[in-house]
């Protein structure tokens, strides 16, 4: 009895170590997801100092870019256009996002 036992203590806790682990991965997931993904506003062409934001969407938004250390200001850029934003010439363009 006493293999049996250490047998089923062993898998119970694996089976509880597992479980928190399987929640941060989730947790962590959807945590990710709200990074820079699908959407209105993405990067295009882009250099030092300066980026254009598309907005890909049937309507207006309001969008910038994440620049090292700070964004620039958020601008209007109309439906299936886009809009040049200016920041520092050493600075580089990540990714763009709405506002």
């Amino acid at each position: 009895m006493s293999t049996l036992r250490t047998t089923l203590v062993t898998l119970s806790t694996a089976a509880l170590l597992a479980v928190p682990a399987t929640l941060v991965t989730a947790s962590t997931a959807g945590v990710a997801s709200a990074e820079p993904g699908p959407g209105c506003a993405q990067l295009g062409n882009h250099g030092p100092g300066w980026a254009d934001v598309v907005n890909d969407c049937s309507h207006g938004i309001n969008a910038s870019v994440e620049v090292d250390g700070y964004d620039p200001d958020c601008i209007a850029i109309p439906a299936k256009e886009s809009r040049r934003v200016s920041f520092a010439a050493d600075a580089a363009a990540y990714y763009a996002y709405e506002c």
